[in-house]
């Protein structure tokens, strides 16, 4: 799950997944309030006319960097900041929703404090959570049971850590800026991986291939140019070769045998403002441009680089951020890129703006709509939802 830097709030926006154009949202359509039994409360849903539902989240959810992770049947939110607050406490609850019956379960107290820019992931029965900004704390929550369970600690730590499940070796991989884990929840074993080639960074993008574990340092407002594998089986690191074009805040995603980098430079970073990105096959080891298709941004703090990438199986989602581009000065924007086709699309444009965290499970994308459009919500898309987009022209050098 990716998580905000601080200040760089991602903007993004409901996609048009009806008519095929490019249109903004209007006002709703439709609510629907459900009922609760004991030890839960109704979620208040809003659907809107493209058939996103949209979900206020309650106070107990801080506003940012906090985890958010699906599991079979809920959304498990844990951990976060808000202006008042730093971390979460011990034996404060986390929350879970459910977008069958629309319904938020408060979840048992902790046994132990995970701090803001934690990793989560899933193992098919327990959401781990570990690292985090002040913590190396592991736990893990079973929902079946609705029990926490206090495991061994991480040998890494950092200010926003990131993980991903290898159900083949049934084993969690973490990237923090001290270093990559692997942690074995059977036998609640870490072991810690040799150092790095390159320097991680105080952000850093990860992809898995299934074989390899894909790291591209990232530091806000500088240029990276190389990406990292390792291999887990044999603990051995290679560096990538440097990609045709590179951005810096970027985002990484693999789409089962192509390997995108795609994002930008933030305004006051200094040079280019062109949002880029390179697509790189791992097997031919040859890297490939992404067809470039917004324009320059206009003078403005456009934050380029909080974008935020989805693979959702067939086509790479991008939530721009703020964008002050010439297609629709300072709006952000949905755009969509199908490796098949080689051809980028315009999903859609609105003032609505969505932010924090995005994620994919199955056929559904959950998006967070962060504090800095006034409200904190999250919007899930209907099962099976394709973008549609009006086909975007490169642009001509």
């Amino acid at each position: 799950m990716k998580r905000l830097w601080p200040g760089m709030m991602l903007l993004a926006l409901v996609a048009d997944a009806c008519t095929g154009t490019s249109t903004a949202p209007s006002s709703t359509t439709s609510s629907t309030t459900t009922t609760s039994t004991a030890g839960e409360f109704a979620a208040t849903v809003t659907v809107d006319e493209l058939g996103w539902s949209v979900v206020s989240l309650p106070d107990e959810i801080a506003a940012a960097n906090g985890t958010i992770t699906w599991t079979r049947d809920e959304l498990i939110f844990w951990g976060g900041e808000d202006e008042s607050t730093v971390g979460v406490s011990e034996g404060d609850p986390g929350l879970a929703l459910s977008p069958t019956t629309w319904t938020w379960r408060r979840l048992p107290p902790s046994p132990r404090e995970v701090t803001f820019g934690a990793a989560a992931v899933w193992n098919g029965s327990k959401v781990i959570i570990c690292c985090g900004a002040r913590s190396n704390e592991t736990v893990a929550y079973e929902p079946v049971s609705n029990t926490w369970q206090t495991l061994a600690d991480s040998p890494v730590r950092g200010e926003y850590a990131e993980a991903i499940w290898d159900s083949g070796d049934e084993v969690m991989l973490v990237v923090g800026s001290s270093g990559v884990a692997r942690y074995d929840p059977f036998r609640d074993i870490w072991t810690e991986f040799s150092d790095p080639p390159i320097p991680l960074g105080r952000v850093n993008e990860i992809a898995w291939t299934g074989r390899e574990l894909i790291i591209w340092p990232s530091e806000v407002e500088r240029h990276v140019h190389s990406g990292i594998a390792l291999d887990p089986a044999t603990d051995t690191w290679r560096v990538l070769l440097d990609p045709p074009a590179w951005p810096a805040a970027l985002g990484i995603e693999w789409t089962g045998d192509t390997l995108i980098i795609w994002g930008g430079l933030p305004a006051n970073s200094g040079g280019s403002e062109r949002a880029v990105g390179s697509r790189l096959d791992l097997e031919n080891d040859q890297w490939l441009p992404l067809p470039e298709v917004l324009p320059e941004p206009d003078a403005c703090e456009c934050n380029l680089g909080s974008q935020q990438l989805v693979w959702t199986g067939s086509e790479l989602l991008v939530w721009t951020g703020w964008l002050g581009s010439g297609l629709d000065p300072h709006d952000p924007l949905l755009i969509s890129f199908r490796p098949d086709t080689d051809v980028w699309s315009l999903v859609d444009q609105s003032p609505t703006q969505w932010g924090g965290q995005a994620a994919m499970t199955d056929d559904r994308v959950a998006v967070r709509r962060g504090p800095i459009s006034g409200s904190d919500q999250i919007a899930i898309s209907p099962s099976g939802w394709q973008s549609h987009g009006t086909p975007l022209a490169p642009i001509s050098k």
